[in-house]
């Protein structure tokens, strides 16, 4: 209660006592181990039976069954267990009948061996009479199968071992009659059938691709072969072309003769024979080239000098460098 300046002057409160929800709980007769609970909205303690004074005013000691309500808002039925470690069915629901409220909510918790004990006795007995009866119908089944059906089974399972094998010949040598084990044998034998048709067409098309296989292989080699022909001719023509074309250089010098000093002249003669020797010495490669095809050569390998290598290669260039006016460094 406020005065005008806005301070407080007196606190009004109520309280309601809930001891009568344990009453209710004891007169409901529920089931030995019941528990029931009352929360409010944040999951505090409002009344629990048994032991009402001990939970007042604590968060619900199953704080499982307690998030589950919370989050719902609404009715249900959760499974958890209890303080005392016995596991409950929890059924849920807020308070309120005719407009039900979320400000408060009850549950009741029932221990499950309870919760499902005629259930469990019908079930056992259900099982029971199950039992019998396949016990029954095993019996049936097997003498049946010793007459009927062992003998076509006996078959069925030599053959599929045969096909397991590898055998793709494998029969059942059963007659295909109306039944489900005719049936059956005649599904294997045009499966094996199949199967065996398919191997041999796998077996042709292998043999098809191996061949397709080298037939490129040999194109690939066919080709590679003539690449490197077309580039070995290319090769050698340009290194005959060039101690030619020097020997050429060196004779057209030496026909004009005038203007040419003995010593010229003695220079260009070494070089038409060292053009010429070297022309001699790619057609001995070309001859050593199909000895070596024939695998009738012996490599020799030794040490070049190359200041003179270069020298006599800048020798055979002389003439067409003169001839363009160039300078070879």
């Amino acid at each position: 209660v406020l005065d005008d300046k806005g301070q407080v002057r007196a606190v009004v409160f109520s309280a309601l006592d809930l001891g009568w929800l344990g009453q209710l709980a004891a007169r409901a007769e529920l089931p030995a181990g019941s528990i029931l609970t009352v929360i409010d909205r944040n999951g505090t303690v409002l009344a629990h039976y048994p032991d009402t004074a001990g939970r007042l005013g604590q968060p619900m000691p199953e704080s499982s069954v307690a998030g589950t309500i919370l989050a719902r808002r609404g009715h249900g039925i959760v499974e958890a267990s209890g303080v005392d470690g016995i596991p409950r069915l929890f059924a849920f629901a807020p308070f309120g009948h005719a407009e039900p409220r979320e400000d408060a909510y009850v549950s009741v918790g029932v221990p499950k061996a309870l919760a499902f004990s005629h259930a469990d006795r019908m079930l056992t007995r259900k099982l029971v009479a199950l039992g019998l009866v396949a016990s029954l119908g095993l019996v049936a089944a097997w003498v049946g199968g010793r007459l009927f059906i062992l003998r076509r089974v006996r078959a069925l399972v030599k053959a599929t071992r045969r096909l397991s094998a590898g055998d793709l010949s494998a029969r059942t040598g059963l007659a295909h009659g109306s039944g489900e084990l005719g049936h059956l044998a005649r599904a294997f034998d045009r499966m094996a059938e199949s199967l065996q048709a398919a191997d041999a067409r796998r077996v042709l098309e292998e043999e098809l691709r191996r061949k397709n296989y080298e037939l490129e292989q040999q194109n690939r080699s066919v080709a590679e072969a003539n690449r490197l022909k077309t580039e070995f001719v290319s090769m050698v023509s340009h290194e005959l072309r060039t101690p030619l074309t020097a020997i050429q250089g060196f004779v057209e010098l030496l026909a004009e003769g005038a203007g040419i000093s003995d010593q010229e002249r003695h220079e260009s003669l070494t070089s038409v024979k060292s053009n010429a020797a070297r022309l001699l010495a790619l057609i001995n490669d070309l001859l050593d080239l199909s000895c070596i095809e024939a695998g009738q050569i012996d490599l020799r390998c030794a040490a070049i000098d190359l200041k003179p290598l270069i020298e006599d290669a800048a020798r055979s260039l002389r003439p067409l460098v003169d001839a363009k006016r160039q300078t070879v460094t």
